[in-house]
């Protein structure tokens, strides 16, 4: 499936989603007959709580091309102009405890790295929980969101924002080294495509990981061999806390271990921390 394609200029003119195409490349994956699309939403996550509130079954997939109100971890907007970027959320029923959601954002963000590697041969880290990065500066970010009854999860919604044919420093909103897919590979990307690609490598992966259950340690292995942080020195800032170390392993929780200049290690649990790369001494 070719997902590159020809321009004059960066400036030149967008064009939407083609639902047809990508229910087409996902025919006989579980999330074929279930996209939802808008053309303008607030956000995705928000529209897949709805749905998954009413009812729709595991697979469901919510697209836009412009969103509102688009959010990231820790209530940060998520900015991304219309028809640029790709932006969606997904309804999952994987009938997990609550300390395994994490695994689910793991996925994804492998499934994006290899997605793309295999079609656009751009190489992706992973930024610590859940952003990707390209050449050092921020490319996308993951939000899972979900619902819980008796520390059964009922669903989760997964989302994901990923710069496509955006170029991030022209807008003076922007707090973030970012980059896009356009901007490292020269040429726009066609976007439908691109999310059949990454949709298809997180069914495949979600089928061994969630449903096989016997392939996590492989899953956490990839990850940390992808991870933007780890053997860096980083801060962790938790509210009002800052804790300093090495980050030395993403356990299989999720979890960030570092440790400190007199062999301390610390735990920190995803959500409720941000991380900052520094230089090492």
């Amino acid at each position: 499936m070719n997902i590159v394609t020809e321009m004059n200029n960066s400036d030149h003119k967008t064009e939407g989603m083609d639902i047809s195409r990508i229910r087409e490349g996902l025919k006989n994956s579980v999330f074929g007959n279930r996209i939802v699309y808008h053309e303008v939403t607030d956000s995705t996550n928000t529209r897949a709580k709805e749905l998954a509130g009413a009812g729709v079954p595991h697979g469901t997939v919510i697209v836009t091309e412009e969103q509102l109100a688009g959010k990231g971890r820790l209530d940060r907007k998520w900015v991304s102009p219309r028809a640029r970027n790709l932006m969606f959320s997904m309804v999952l029923r994987p009938g997990v405890k609550v300390d395994q959601v994490f695994f689910l954002t793991m996925l994804l963000a492998l499934s994006v790295r290899d997605a793309l590697k295999d079609v656009l041969d751009v190489v992706a880290l992973i930024k610590w929980p859940n952003d990707i990065y390209v050449s050092g500066k921020k490319t996308g970010g993951i939000l899972a969101e979900f619902s819980v009854c008796e520390n059964r999860v009922e669903h989760v919604i997964i989302g994901l924002g990923l710069n496509v044919n955006w170029h991030p420093k022209k807008e003076p909103t922007v707090l973030y080294p970012c980059t896009s897919l356009m901007r490292e590979t020269g040429f726009p990307v066609e976007r439908s495509s691109l999310l059949v690609e990454i949709l298809l490598r997180f069914e495949k992966n979600y089928q061994e990981g969630i449903l096989e259950k016997g392939t996590w340690n492989v899953f956490q292995k990839q990850w940390n061999a992808c991870s933007y942080v780890l053997g860096k020195h980083v801060v962790v800032r938790n509210g009002m806390e800052n804790i300093a170390g090495k980050a030395v392993e993403i356990d299989g929780a999720g979890a960030l271990i570092i440790r400190d200049n007199l062999g301390k290690e610390s735990r920190i649990l995803w959500g409720d921390v941000s991380v900052e790369t520094i230089q090492a001494p």
